[in-house]
């Protein structure tokens, strides 16, 4: 699927995407604005020794890890919770406020961070500063700790040696001084003795003082100190409405996408001419815009009488070109209209294209062949009196077909009375026969059949030069579709190729201020036997029941030479007077109005319009 296929799905189904992705956003913003506001405090905590300690060993930095990790855990504990709510006569329980609260230990600062979510900025910071204040509370270090009094009383008895040791060395200094200046023999071993005890005193108050500075040091591995207190907050962290949102909507669009695609997957109608060539591998004659159900009678219905300047009466003008030999300006002596389904609005077309073959000067009889929900009686405000289903049930002769006075050349052989057995008088040699007559009084025989849910076209379809298969865009299935055109192979019909009905006018045409003035010629290699036959007029469908080479007698019309059916569905047969496949690219002027366009190709006239469902089936033709 290359990026214009893909264009053409989002014209189909952006909608879908469009609205997953505004509902997702607006659901997240609802449901943001209904959540509660929430603020967010953190205090942070030093283990262990302070950063102004001077001795501190590995060995004491490897402890104080352990110790933090253990003052993490204690942050969410159930007693320390149930004090901090009894400090700050909380209306909670300890395991909702676990559920607001959490620590985070960073190992490499030796940092303890306290976290606390609560509605209002200021309960926040009091929250983390409570449980910071518990867990000093819990510690060694903590106010009340039996350590803190041992280790007052260690500092007192530090600062008494480190006076005793100042006096002791202060009297040795002296001691040694009398020595000197002393000549007296008794004397100095006096002295001697004394300073010997004075430095005996001196080394035990140096151990003294060293054993208790140890025990301080110890105790700071276990030690936790205020670094910063928690603070109000004013700025809430939740809800965060726009990443919501964003997030919200970015999910929306991707489940919108996803749904596009399966619905484009799973989706059974046929929207696009690629889709139409794939499904069918017929040539694709080109697209019918699609218009509003004209109100009116005697034809005033039909869009290329009442409305002949916009782009949908164009379009038909554009599939009459395409119908037209290379060339030349003749046409395939009949044509039969039909469609997968009922619906597809083949009536329309076929009112409509005998319309526009008329005004460019050929003498058309228009049949309508639905003998079970006619039509065209209806279109062209016409009387169902003695149709085409008592002509075939009698051996009456051919009654005048009804002229259109609004189009000159135009004359409609209406279906009349239903018939029973309408499958039967359609495949019978008395409607062989009636179809020769018409093409011998005309140059253009138009047929309006029922859908191919019926067996009427089949029987049909092998007697007339040509079938052109109408698809409705955005309404037809591709089931049926395949299995129309496998029908009509079946049968030997000679399938001329598609049309896709209803097409929207695309943005390629906005420019022009009536209609589009480009017509599209046909895709592929043309025929050459087959224009030969046409150019030759020796070739005209075989007869029921008669042998290829037997004439075409009968009491409505002059004989002719028959000739056998072409098997495939859209191959034309050497001796069969057939539309061709393709039609030559060259480009012909066409008249429209009062001017005259150039012609495009065909590839143009398609991509000027853009497939999409009609809103309602009456748009461009009845229901079958």
């Amino acid at each position: 699927m290359d990026l214009k296929n893909y264009f053409s799905v989002f014209q189909r189904w952006g909608w879908i995407v469009l609205l997953c992705t505004v509902l997702a956003g607006i659901t997240s913003y609802w449901y943001s604005s209904q959540l509660p506001v929430v603020y967010q405090a953190r205090s942070r905590y030093l283990i262990g020794p302070a950063i102004d300690n001077p001795n501190v060993t590995s060995n004491d930095l490897r402890a104080s890890i352990q110790i933090g990790q253990t003052y993490d855990s204690l942050v969410n504990s159930r007693p320390l919770l149930q004090n901090v709510i009894d400090k700050l006569k909380l209306n909670t329980t300890p395991d909702a406020l676990s559920a607001q609260v959490g620590g985070t230990w960073i190992e490499t600062t030796q940092i303890l961070s306290i976290r606390a979510n609560a509605n209002e900025p200021q309960l926040a910071a009091d929250i983390a500063n409570a449980i910071g204040d518990e867990l000093i509370t819990m510690s060694p270090s903590g106010p009340g700790s039996k350590q803190v009094a041992r280790r007052q009383e260690a500092e007192a008895q530090i600062a008494r040696l480190q006076e005793t040791i100042r006096a002791t060395q202060a009297e040795i200094d002296q001691l040694a001084n009398q020595i000197q200046q002393t000549t007296e023999a008794t004397a100095q071993r006096g002295l001697i003795i004394r300073l010997d005890e004075r430095r005996a005193q001196l080394a035990a108050a140096q151990r003294a003082y060293s054993d208790l500075f140890q025990l301080l040091q110890t105790s700071d591995v276990n030690k936790i100190t205020t670094v910063e207190p928690a603070v109000a907050d004013s700025v809430p962290i939740a809800p965060d409405t726009q990443r919501n949102v964003l997030a919200a909507v970015i999910a929306g669009l991707v489940l919108g996408l996803a749904a596009m695609m399966l619905l484009e997957y799973f989706t059974d109608v046929i929207h696009t001419p690629e889709m139409l060539r794939s499904v069918t591998g017929l040539t694709y004659l080109g697209g019918l815009a699609r218009h509003k159900k004209l109100a009116g009678k005697d034809g005033a219905q039909l869009v290329t009488i009442a409305a002949p300047e916009t782009l949908a009466a164009e379009s038909f003008r554009i599939l009459r070109t395409n119908l037209q030999i290379p060339g030349t300006d003749r046409h395939l002596p009949s044509l039969l209209i039909t469609s997968p389904s009922r619906g597809d609005g083949k009536s329309d077309v076929a009112a409509n294209l005998a319309v526009s073959f008329a005004r460019a000067g050929k003498k058309v009889i228009l049949i309508d062949a639905n003998l079970r929900r006619p039509q065209l009686a209806a279109l062209f405000g016409i009387a169902e009196k003695t149709g085409l289903a008592s002509l075939l049930d009698s051996r009456d002769r051919l009654p005048e077909p009804v002229a259109v006075p609004a189009v000159p050349g135009l004359s409609v052989l209406t279906a009349g009375a239903s018939s029973p057995n309408s499958s039967e008088i359609l495949g019978s040699q008395r409607m062989y026969e009636l179809l020769q007559t018409c093409k011998a009084r005309a140059d253009m025989v138009v047929i309006d059949s029922p859908s191919l849910w019926y067996s009427d076209t089949l029987a049909l379809a092998p007697q007339v030069d040509g079938v052109l298969l109408v698809v409705s865009s955005g309404s037809t299935g591709r089931e049926n579709t395949v299995n129309a055109v496998e029908s009509l192979r079946l049968v030997g019909a000679n399938i001329i190729g598609t049309v896709l009905n209803r097409v929207k006018a695309g943005p390629a045409y906005q420019y022009y201020p009536s209609f589009a003035a480009s017509r599209p010629a046909l895709e592929g290699p043309t025929t050459s036997s087959t224009v030969r036959a046409l150019n030759s007029g020796s070739a005209s469908p075989a007869q029921p029941g008669k042998s290829p080479t037997q004439s075409a007698g009968g009491a409505l019309g002059k004989s002719q030479p028959a000739a056998p059916m072409s098997n495939s569905g859209n191959e034309a047969s050497p001796s069969a007077t057939a539309v061709l496949d393709t039609l030559s690219s060259d480009a012909q002027p066409t008249q429209s109005g009062d001017s005259w366009s150039s012609v495009e190709p065909v590839s143009n006239y398609t991509n000027g319009f853009k497939s999409d469902a009609p809103t309602d089936k009456g748009s461009s033709g009845r229901k079958k």
